[in-house]
Order: structure tokens, then C-alpha cells, then sequence
């Protein structure tokens, strides 16, 4: 982010959080300011990952179509589909000295390029280079969406992400959505993102008794709790009765095999109007689809450090 927008949006806040919500009369004008607190933080966290995000996405589509043209020169038949790209070639392009909005342009014209050459090539009934092509930029798409639902919390603002099926599913040709959106069929990462975006970030607390084994294990150092799925539905309830809003935010997922391991921030508004965030880090083992445990390193249960977590550099 640069400098200025920086300090500007520092001030923006504090402002709200020292000034504003303090001296508000009354109880929607606390809720408010407590949320525009939530969304000026929020953008900070975004405009922070803008210029990497922009130049990982350039370069992934760059070794695209470095890669599709070395199909092409491999083929005598797909000499208008590489007259394309001589066509779009110019200078050297660093995207480290670039600004975001260079390189954002630079990725469409790459984008608007690979989808001409994929047509010129269906148009000359090259059906085996065609699929060799489309493959390529099937394995781009994922990387893109990838990005996308990690970047900006993307996956908040998809009402329909219950019925796309994962992108772990579909890389190895998986199957149908309304396959996919069976819970015995989802992978451990895919149980694991639905129940913090879907439950916990979007409060669709029927998913509880769908996502967790019954009972499930919690694992605290020195001690394990056991919870059904009363228990669960009850200490969601309680979080709820203390706060009017709260939303859970995965700042990183970790996958290896069975388990899962996510790094969080949960923003919360307090029915007073109090604004907070809590912050942990939870390894979750998955079994046909059900979270069947957690480990989390506090001593006690439901006592979370105040986060956030610092920005995630990875």
C-alpha cells in the first residue's frame, strides 16, 4: 500500500475507534462505526496484498503462455495461432518496476491472447492441440480462483459457493456439484473452509451437525473435552448471545493429509457495541468428510488471545 492511502486510512480509523464510537448517542450509531472500523481495517489487509497478487497473476499467466507456445512450435498446423503471439510480443516487462495497474494490464492483454489462440486453433480442427490448450488454461483458472478465495476473502461474496464444488475435486476431474456438495465426498481442507467461512463466517449454524463428527474432540495441552453436537450448537449459541456480529476470517490453511491446520481471526461487535478480534491457530483431522478433532494450544477453552494476526507473508 502506498505511503498516504496508508496514513489515511490509520487516521480514518483511529478516528472512528477514538473519537466517533466513543461519543455515539445511540445504539445504531455505535454499531456503525464499530463496523466501519471492521471495514477500514479490512481494506488495509487488501490494498497490502494488491501489487503481489497483481504480479503473481502476471506471471502465472506469462509461463502459460510461454508453455502454449512451445506446444504450438511443436505442431507444424498452428502457424496462425503463433502469428498471434509474435503479434503481442514487445519489450521486456519486469513486473517488480511496475505499478499494479501496469501489470494488471499487461495480464489482460496475456488473458485476451490465450483465448484467441485457444479459437484459432478449435477453427483449424486441431481437436488434440485444442484439448492440450484448453488443459492449460483449465490448470490457470484454478490458480486464479485459488488467489481470489484467499485474496479479499473472495469466498464471502459468492452466494453460490455451497454448489461449486472444490477446486481440489475438480484439479483431479472430480465430480458433478451436486456430487461434490456431498459431505461424505469432501476433502479435509474443503470441511475445514466450510465450516469457518460457511459457520462461522456467514453463520449457517445448521452446517454444525452436518461438518462435525458426534462427538468431536477438543484438545487443549494436559486435557481433552468431548462435544456432541448439542454441546457445539450450545457453544455457538453462547458466542452469539454475547456479540451481534462476529466473523470469522482464515488467514491460512495448512493441508497434510487427514489434517488441516488454519491460522484465524474472528472480528467481533459486542451487544454493547464493543469492537474486538480474537486470533488462533487449530490443527483439525477430518474422516470422510466430518471433523473428528481439534488441537488448540490454550490451556482453557474459549479463552482467545486478542489478535489480529500480524500480516501473513508467505
Amino acid at each position: 500500500m502506498t505511503p498516504s492511502l496508508d496514513l489515511m486510512l490509520e487516521t480514518v480509523e483511529r478516528a472512528l475507534a477514538t473519537s466517533i464510537l466513543p461519543n455515539a448517542t445511540n445504539a445504531a450509531a455505535k454499531e456503525e462505526a464499530s463496523l466501519a472500523i471492521l471495514f477500514t481495517r479490512w481494506i488495509r489487509e487488501v490494498l497490502d496484498d494488491v501489487p503481489a497478487a497483481e504480479r503473481a497473476s502476471y506471471r502465472e499467466c506469462r509461463a502459460a503462455i510461454d508453455d502454449i507456445t512451445a506446444r504450438l512450435e511443436a505442431h507444424a498446423t498452428a502457424g496462425a495461432a503463433l502469428d498471434l503471439i509474435r503479434e503481442m510480443r514487445t519489450g521486456p516487462f519486469e513486473p517488480d518496476a511496475a505499478s499494479p495497474a501496469e501489470i494488471r494490464q499487461a495480464t489482460r492483454r496475456i488473458k485476451a491472447i490465450l483465448g484467441k489462440i485457444l479459437r484459432t486453433i478449435r477453427a483449424e480442427g486441431d481437436v488434440r492441440l485444442a484439448n492440450e490448450v484448453r488443459a492449460r488454461l483449465y490448470d490457470l483458472g484454478l490458480r486464479e480462483l485459488e488467489r481470489e478465495r484467499a485474496f479479499g476473502r473472495g469466498s464471502a461474496m459468492d452466494p453460490d459457493w455451497r454448489s461449486i464444488p472444490s477446486l481440489a475435486d475438480l484439479s483431479i476431474g472430480g465430480d458433478s456439484p451436486k456430487e461434490a456438495n456431498e459431505m461424505s465426498n469432501l476433502t479435509p481442507l474443503r470441511a475445514v473452509q466450510m465450516y469457518n467461512d460457511d459457520v462461522w463466517g456467514r453463520h449457517q449454524r445448521e452446517l454444525i451437525v452436518e461438518l462435525l463428527a458426534n462427538p468431536l474432540r477438543r484438545h487443549h495441552p494436559g486435557h481433552t473435552e468431548v462435544f456432541t453436537h448439542d454441546d457445539m450448537l450450545k457453544r455457538y449459541d453462547n458466542y452469539f448471545s454475547k456479540n451481534r456480529e462476529m466473523r470469522a476470517v482464515a488467514r491460512r490453511y495448512v493441508c497434510e493429509g487427514a489434517y488441516v491446520t488454519l491460522l484465524w481471526d474472528i472480528d467481533m461487535v459486542a451487544n454493547d457495541g464493543k469492537v474486538s478480534t480474537i486470533s488462533g491457530i487449530e490443527i483439525f483431522k477430518v474422516v470422510d468428510g466430518k471433523i473428528t478433532d481439534v488441537w488448540n494450544p490454550n490451556a482453557v477453552a474459549e479463552q482467545y488471545p486478542a489478535g489480529p494476526w500480524p500480516s501473513f507473508t508467505p
